[in-house]
Parts: C-alpha cells; structure tokens; sequence
C-alpha cells in the first residue's frame, strides 16, 4: 500500500473512531436514540476500513498461496458483508427514527434483503460485472434510505414536521451526491477499464476500495461530531451534581435548626415571669 493510500485510510479511520466515540458519550448524557445508532454505524465502518489493512498485512502472510488466498478472500468477503450490513442498517435506523417510522417490518426488510442479494452476487463476483453490482449494492441500499426520507418529507402534512424534517436537506443533498460518484467510480473501474488498480500519481487507486465512499462517511462524521458535541456542551454548562455534594446538602438540610428562612419559626423562650420567680426563689 502506498505511503498517501496508506495515511488516507489511517484517517478515515480516525474520523469514524472519533465520531463513533463522540456519539456514545452524548449518548450517555442524553439517551438520544441518534446517537447510539450513529456510534454504531461509524463501528462498523471503521471495522470496516481496517480490513484494508488486514488485506496488506494478508498478502505478505500467506505468500501468494493460491488455496489459503481462495480461503482468505471468501471469508473477507463474508465478513465485509455482515459488517457492512450492519453499518447500512444502523443508518437505516437512523433515518427511520428521524422521520419517525416505527413498523418493525418495514425496517426489517432491507437489511435483509442487503444480505441475501449480497450472498448471491458473492457467487457471481468473479467477472467485472458481477463486482460491479457486489460493490454497487451498498449505494442501492444508500439511495433507498434517501428514497425513503424523501418520501416521508413529500407525504407529510404537518408543517412543524415539514419544517424539522427540511433541517436535514444539505446531508441529503452531500450524500446523494458523493453516493452517485461512489458508483461512477465503481463503473469507471469495473466496466470501463476493467481493471484492478493504477497509479495516480501518489495515490493507488484500487478496485477494492472507494475513495468516493470514504468520502461519503467522512462527510458524515462531521455534522454527527457537531451534534455530539453541541449535546456534550449542553451538558457542560447544566453539569449534574455531585453524588458526594448531593449527600452532604441533604445531611446539612437534616441539622440546620428551622428559621424563617425556611418557612418555620424558631420555637419561644421562656416567659419572663417564669424567669423572675426562679431567681427569687
């Protein structure tokens, strides 16, 4: 792997560290249901990306063992799938749960479907095409998302709905547009050149990644860090109390004597009268 390859991809997978950690600490303070489904997502995309990286590594092993190769690229190939299955659908949670979409049968079906079709052009992989459409099924899969978020935005009539829904439009629009350049470069590579990788300049541009799709989720990491840690900041200038300090207030709210301060007043002396008696006597 190529020295600028090699930094690019060290990081993208910062960026999806970064963003998944940012997201589980808001997640912690807030609960939000956005954020524990955006920290997985960037998971398993940085997962992901450090297949990359396991490939190098891989190569050098195995020593260009034709049967351990065979074996090695099936089974990165499958967990590639799962993985990139379960980063898509956590996505697709997201989204679902932005437009507010609560049929679990409806969620259910297109990470399903993601893995089956994935399972099945597996077999037909071998030929630029069937690559093509392997590769390609993650941006379907992305269009479907936005497909479906358009489709809730344009059915709704609630105007304060409408309006919190077109909040989003600048990710939709940076996310269709770096999705259909994810697939013009999947075409570029495995229907017009046909080929597995060049040189440009010092960058290798290789059939078995995307620039496009790194691309695509570090435009994404960036306003999910910005929500996090807007969440966070929040939290920082409304701190809550300490355990210790809670206790010590409460065991000092036990031996305060009453005042007027809180509402009691303090109870009456003995009557002078009474005084004067005892000291004659």
């Amino acid at each position: 792997m190529e020295f600028a390859t090699y930094y690019f991809t060290l990081l993208v997978m910062l960026a999806s560290v970064l963003a998944a950690v940012t997201c589980f600490s808001a997640y912690l303070v807030s609960r939000s249901r956005a954020m524990i489904l955006s920290f997985g997502g960037f998971l398993c995309y940085f997962l992901d990306v450090a297949f990359m990286l396991q490939d190098s590594i891989a190569a050098v092993v195995l020593g260009g063992n034709a049967g351990a190769d065979a074996g090695y690229l099936l089974m990165r190939s499958v967990a590639t799938i799962l993985i990139g299955d379960a980063c898509l659908t956590f996505f697709w949670l997201l989204v679902c749960d932005f437009v507010g979409e609560r049929r679990r049968g409806l969620m259910a079906v297109p990470p399903i479907a993601f893995l089956l079709l994935s399972l099945g052009l597996l077999m037909g992989a071998d030929t630029p095409e069937g690559r093509f459409w392997f590769y390609s099924l993650r941006m379907i899969y992305v269009f479907w998302m936005l497909g479906f978020g358009l489709f809730r935005y344009l059915a709704c009539h609630d105007e304060a709905e409408r309006t919190r829904m077109a909040r989003g439009r600048v990710v939709f629009v940076v996310v269709a547009v770096l999705a259909a350049l994810v697939v013009a470069e999947d075409a570029l590579l495995f229907l017009v050149l046909r080929t597995d990788g060049f040189m440009l300049g010092p960058i290798l541009i290789s059939a078995e990644r995307n620039y496009a799709e790194n691309l695509l989720f570090l435009a994404g990491a960036l306003p999910a860090i910005g929500y996090a840690v807007r969440s966070l900041a929040l939290r920082f200038e409304k701190p809550p109390a300490d355990e210790s300090d809670e206790r010590a207030e409460h065991r000092e709210g036990i031996r305060a004597p009453p005042s007027a301060e809180n509402g009691m007043r303090e109870p009456p002396g003995p009557h002078p009268g009474f005084l004067a008696k005892r000291l004659a006597a």
